[in-house]
């Protein structure tokens, strides 16, 4: 082996170490209004149902974040943000979806909805997504109608590809 490939192969050695960023161009969209998203932090969290259930909640901010911003927002400093969206995932025993929620926050205007509980309904979210217990990929494009009688109906779509580190918060909430 000469120098040059011992380098190369070093570098590739090194580099594999590392853990990869977290990737996450994707678009929500409510009613007329376009967020989109340039940064991702998933959470696998209890916090929710008196942590009888375990979830990846994903945040994601129109922003590019820092390590040390990706930190302090999976620490629950999301809230932090002004324009985001938040996509949870709740995962039974085998971490398969059982149930997709979605927010999205933009000036004037906060929703949240359950997009996904029953089968043909997560069939979508399942197909894209991967989940090894280090590292959430999920690929999901949708969209969602609520009309309520009186009302204006509420519109939300996305179009979601996240490959980020997930940060482990279980018991968090009980501390």
């Amino acid at each position: 082996m000469n120098g040059k490939t011992l380098i190369a192969a070093l570098v590739f050695w090194v580099i594999g170490l590392m853990p990869l960023p977290a990737s996450a161009d994707s678009v929500f969209s409510l009613d007329d209004k376009t967020l989109v998203t340039k940064s991702a932090v998933a959470v696998l969290t209890d916090e929710f149902f008196g942590g009888r259930t375990n979830a990846l909640r994903i945040l994601f901010t129109p922003e590019t974040l820092t390590a040390q911003q990706q930190q302090e927002r999976a620490r629950e400093d999301w809230r932090l943000t002004k324009d985001y969206a938040v996509v949870v995932l709740f995962l039974d025993k085998s971490n398969r979806i059982t149930q997709v929620n979605i927010t999205v926050v933009i000036p004037g205007q906060t929703v949240v909805r359950t997009v996904a509980y029953k089968q043909p309904e997560l069939q979508p979210f399942a197909a894209g997504y991967s989940y090894d217990g280090k590292r959430l990929k999920l690929r999901s494009e949708g969209s969602f109608t609520e009309a309520t009688p009186g009302m204006a109906p509420i519109k939300l779509g996305w179009d979601m590809d996240v490959n980020a580190p997930v940060v482990d918060r279980l018991g968090a909430a009980k501390k």
